[in-house]
């Protein structure tokens, strides 16, 4: 058990490595025994757009079980930082714990967390927390969770207070760099409490997303719905708010092109060897135009199915829907511009009140109105556009030539 540990161990070590230019493991000593190892490392973490890094001194203590082992990590120079303490009581706990069939467990638990800036006056206060990431099929699917009951930000100027956050993923691997599942981000409260002027509050926010492949893997639907049960201000309590975006129908072959090749693009941007290689960034950069052509080829929708504001005047509403639709062999080689073939529908629509008795929303919309891009219908203002070759219909009487950017 020992020896497949430490396998494992410089095996993931390697793919880490290898999967992202922002943080580097080093293994300087790995010592294996009968019953226990040891293990001397360095984390070190880069910032990608000042190109600075911080390098992170990590001991780990190895227990080897009969299937597995547990693995503890803490940092050499400890948790808090010099002549700081903090943590209240016992300090965080990090643990990894691997099995002989390819999982692995990684477990954060922090205790109760102050952690102050003596010269700004900036603070971080969280109650005890965990977050875990689990990882099983060599990798293949990941498990991610994380829970905290309190979170505090404060400086000279405010307060940002989070209560009640939860987070769940989880993700299988599809292709390439692309990955299925559905995951879910909740808080129950967020409020901002500036030290002048009036305070902002949120309860029950909510933030759902999930991606499922079809067609034996060749198409990906995704979806991310985001729901609000209230926000409170002087003015009063309004909700709920409701948000929903979905992309539909993607080639899974093509959006796996795309992807690669925007990574390469930044990493290529963001290489410590001096100026950015040319001939690598338009090579990156025809990859992405090449896989963003065959996207469309390949028909896609994407769309806001939902927009649902609540205000003190009435609801803020509204759909949008773009699309291209699939070609055949003929059509995808003379295709010239994706935009060409882009249909779509909008509908947009607010109370006529909330213009009337708002300044800085009237300012906004006045130059629409007077276009005739949102007109009166009974006690709303409302937008009706349709896209059709390359022009823009709105309200029917309007029309709009879009530039042929794409």
């Amino acid at each position: 058990m020992g020896y497949l540990t430490e396998y494992q161990w410089q095996q993931a070590t390697t793919e880490v490595n290898d999967a992202q230019p922002f943080m580097h493991m080093e293994t300087s000593d790995y010592r294996r025994g009968i019953l226990g190892s040891d293990i001397q490392l360095a984390v070190v973490i880069a910032n990608p757009e000042t190109g600075d890094s911080h390098r992170y001194r990590l001991h780990a203590d190895v227990s080897h079980g009969v299937t597995g082992s547990l693995i503890h990590l803490r940092p050499v120079d400890g948790w808090s930082a010099a002549d700081a303490n903090w943590f209240a009581g016992k300090e965080p706990k990090l643990t990894l714990e691997t099995r002989v069939w390819g999982t692995a467990t990684l477990t954060f638990d922090v205790p109760a967390t102050r952690i102050r800036n003596p010269e700004s006056g900036e603070s971080v206060t969280l109650s005890p927390g965990t977050a875990k990431l689990e990882f099983s099929d060599q990798g293949q699917e990941v498990h991610a969770f994380a829970q905290v009951s309190d979170v505090t930000l404060t400086n000279g100027d405010a307060e940002l207070r989070f209560s009640g956050v939860h987070l769940q993923q989880i993700m299988e691997h599809l292709s390439g760099e692309v990955w299925t599942g559905n995951g879910e981000l909740s808080l129950a409260s967020m409020s901002l409490s500036p030290k002048t002027g009036a305070s902002v509050s949120l309860e029950g926010l909510r933030i759902a997303s999930s991606s499922e492949s079809r067609d034996d893997g060749a198409r990906l639907d995704s979806r991310m719905d985001v729901n609000l049960k209230s926000v409170s201000s002087e003015a009063g309590t309004y909700g709920p708010h409701r948000l929903v975006v979905a992309l539909n129908d993607l080639d899974v072959a093509s959006w796996d092109a795309f992807t690669s090749g925007l990574s390469s693009l930044q990493e290529v941007s963001q290489s410590d060897a001096g100026a950015p290689d040319m001939e690598q960034q338009m090579a990156a950069i025809q990859q992405m135009n090449g896989a963003l052509r065959d996207l469309a080829a390949a028909g896609f929708e994407f769309a806001i199915p939902e927009l649902s504001i609540a205000t003190p005047e009435g609801e803020v509403k509204g759909t949008m829907s773009v699309r291209h639709p699939e070609l055949s062999g003929d059509d995808r080689s003379g295709m010239l511009l994706v935009m060409q073939r882009l249909t779509g529908t909008l509908h947009f629509g607010l109370p006529l009140s909330l213009v009337e008795n708002y300044p800085e929303i009237r300012m906004q919309a006045a130059p629409m109105i007077k276009q005739g891009l949102l007109v009166e219908k009974g006690e709303r203002l409302v937008m009706d556009a349709t896209l059709n070759d390359m022009v823009v219909k709105v309200n029917k009487d309007i029309e709009v030539p879009l530039p042929p950017v794409l």
